[in-house]
This record gives structure tokens, C-alpha cells and sequence, in this order.
């Protein structure tokens, strides 16, 4: 069989099949909940699914959208032989990132035979408890909620996060893009940010709320607040909202980040593969 469209019943089946690895892939599983079984017909978003005969179950789903964005999950290497890019790649207008497992991201390139502008390797980590993380922030540090009017004030710690962690180059950096990237979050997802002396030193948030599980991102304190346990309490008041929802957390950090990957070990995050981005812009 080959890659075919899937229509809202048809996504419905993509659903069934991403659930049970929902914790590796939360940002498929809530687009194809919030973009395509929510709206229906949707211009912006496809939603392609690979069956190994006529009446199996789908083994294969691959979410693409205009602005170059694809997310790819199968069972299988094998799901990918009769994977034409044209048609695959047929609504984008530039390819800009594959993300996911790494398991997946490497073979889809190389099927599709795309050369990455660049590639980044994380560990993708999760909690296997829903429980809440136990823990109380460190005297006179303030954890609030993020609205959606606090764009402005969460600029500086914004700045930080994308040139450091976001960016290829960080001379790429408009202040305008990100204010409505933060806005965007803020209005779509949940932001806590940190207080220590009237000032922002911190933030962290969920970038996909899917099914039964978050995956948070965003994470970033500023460097001269660092290893005072600014993160620590983010995430841990995060917990406690997924606790609440009886969801639990996953997230993807940079192998090389020795700090961070320590702390959300010590916050019973374990990890469970290989993350990849690769950049075509």
C-alpha cells in the first residue's frame, strides 16, 4: 500500500495508532487533535497515513504543514518504500524542519534524499508518573502564572531562550518575530515564569499538551540566576498542573546540556531515546 491523505475518520485511525507512543510524539498527537479531528478541513495542515495492506491497521503517519514543518512516526523503516517527496512535500512552500525520534527523522531524510542545512541531537526524557513533582521554591523566589498580557514582560528571558537555544545564529534574532511567538504561546499554552527580587529571572511551559501527556518547553533561566533552583521550582509547579489533569511530562533537551539533563533526572524525567531537528533553513 502507499501513502495516501487522511480525512477526519481517517485521522481518527492516525490517532489510534500514535496513542500508545503518545509520550514520544505529543506535538503530532496534538495537532492532528487541534488541527485536523477539531477543524475539519484544514488548508494549512495534511495529515498523511501508510497502511501495510488494504484492511490493515495504519502503521505510519507522517503531519505536514505549509510552513514546512513535519512530524513523522512509524512502526517501521519499511513503512517508507513507496513514499513519493513530491507528493509528500506537495503543500509546503519550503521545507523547514523535520522533528521527532531520531529513529524516524534520519530514514524519512534519507528516503526523501534531503540534505539538512544542520541537525540537532537531544534526548527526548519523560516522567512515567503523573504524580506531582514535591518541592516548594527557594525563599524569595516568586512562581506565577503567565497571561496572555505579559508578553512584554517576559521579553528578556524570551531573547535569552531563542538566541541561545532556538536559533542557528542568533544574529537572526527580531525582536518582533519573538514578541508574537511569545504571544502565540501565551494565548495556546501553559507558561509559568519566575520572580526573584522584582525581576524575571526564568520561564518554563508546555509546547504541545496532547491526550495523556505535556511536553514542556521553553525552559531557561538567565545566566546569573542559574544552578539557584529557578528551574527546579518551574517545572515542579508545571507537576503539579499535569498532576491535577492526570497527565505526565516528556521533554527533549540538548545532549550536551550536562546541567539540565542532571536536574530533570533528579525530577524522575528518565530517558527514553534519541530526539532529532533537522534544519533545511
Amino acid at each position: 500500500m502507499s501513502w495516501t491523505r487522511s480525512d477526519r475518520k481517517e485521522a481518527a485511525e492516525c490517532l489510534d495508532f500514535v496513542r500508545p507512543r503518545e509520550w514520544e510524539c505529543v506535538n503530532l498527537v496534538s495537532r492532528i487533535v487541534g488541527e485536523i479531528l477539531h477543524t475539519g478541513i484544514n488548508r494549512k495542515s495534511v495529515l498523511f497515513r501508510h497502511r501495510p495492506s488494504a484492511w490493515g491497521p495504519v502503521d505510519g503517519c507522517i503531519y505536514v504543514n505549509v510552513y514546512g514543518l513535519v512530524l513523522p512516526v512509524f512502526r517501521e523503516p519499511a513503512a517508507l518504500e513507496n513514499l513519493d517527496s513530491r507528493f509528500l512535500l506537495s503543500s509546503v512552500r519550503s521545507l523547514h524542519s523535520v522533528m521527532g525520534m531520531s529513529a524516524y527523522v534520519g530514514p524519512l531524510c534519507e528516503k526523501l534524499d534531503l540534505t539538512p542545512k544542520t541537525s540537532i541531537d537531544y534526548y527526548l526524557m519523560a516522567r512515567s508518573s503523573s504524580e506531582a513533582i514535591v518541592g516548594d521554591p527557594p525563599n524569595g523566589l516568586e512562581i506565577r502564572k503567565a497571561k496572555s498580557r505579559d508578553a512584554g514582560l517576559l521579553m528578556t528571558v524570551q531573547r535569552g531562550y531563542e538566541t541561545e537555544e532556538v536559533l542557528l545564529d542568533p544574529a537572526h534574532y527580531s525582536s518582533a518575530t519573538s514578541y508574537l511567538i511569545l504571544q502565540r504561546t501565551l494565548r495556546s499554552e501553559i507558561v509559568y515564569y519566575a520572580e526573584r527580587g522584582g525581576k524575571v529571572v526564568g520561564k518554563a511551559g508546555t509546547n504541545a499538551m496532547g491526550m495523556t501527556h505535556w511536553q514542556l518547553g521553553g525552559i531557561y533561566t538567565i545566566p546569573e540566576q542559574r544552578n539557584r533552583g529557578v528551574a527546579r521550582a518551574l517545572v515542579t509547579e508545571l507537576s503539579r498542573q499535569a498532576a491535577e489533569r492526570g497527565v505526565t511530562l516528556s521533554l527533549f533537551v540538548k545532549k550536551r546540556n550536562i546541567a539540565a539533563i542532571s536536574l530533570y533526572r533528579s525530577l524522575g524525567f528518565e530517558s527514553r531515546g534519541n530526539f532529532t531537528i533537522s534544519y533545511f533553513r
